[in-house]
């Protein structure tokens, strides 16, 4: 996977944006790194869709709301190929099960193993 040069925050998610008199702030950036963006946006969308196996019923089509603005956003923005956005899906999914995060862990080996089969 290509190395990349630009600013990642690499841990982006609906819980580290708060709202401001400004209007929204983006928070935590203490995993912050220099990188590829694509790998910074599937991390993005993974941990986001992460949440799915937590969050009540109720919240899902909101979360999947945030989640398809901020890709079809970023996309809007910057050139970006979906392509190579979907190519860091498997590294990254599998990267964050070593983060043991227990809700996380059938939902995420599932991906790998879609991501695989694929």
């Amino acid at each position: 996977m290509k190395e990349g040069t630009i600013l990642c925050h690499y841990d982006f998610h609906p819980m580290n944006v708060i709202m401001s008199p400004r209007g929204p702030v983006i928070i935590d950036w203490m995993t912050a790194c220099q990188g590829n963006p694509h790998a910074d946006i599937a991390r993005t969308l993974l941990i986001s869709q992460g949440f799915l196996c937590v969050i009540p019923p109720n919240w899902h089509a909101t979360l999947k709301s945030f989640i398809d603005r901020y890709l079809t956003r970023y996309l809007e923005i910057r050139e970006i190929s979906l392509k190579e956005v979907k190519a860091w899906r498997l590294p990254i999914a599998a990267a964050r099960l070593n983060e043991n995060i227990p809700h996380e862990r059938d939902w995420l080996l599932s991906v790998v193993k879609e991501e695989l089969a694929s």
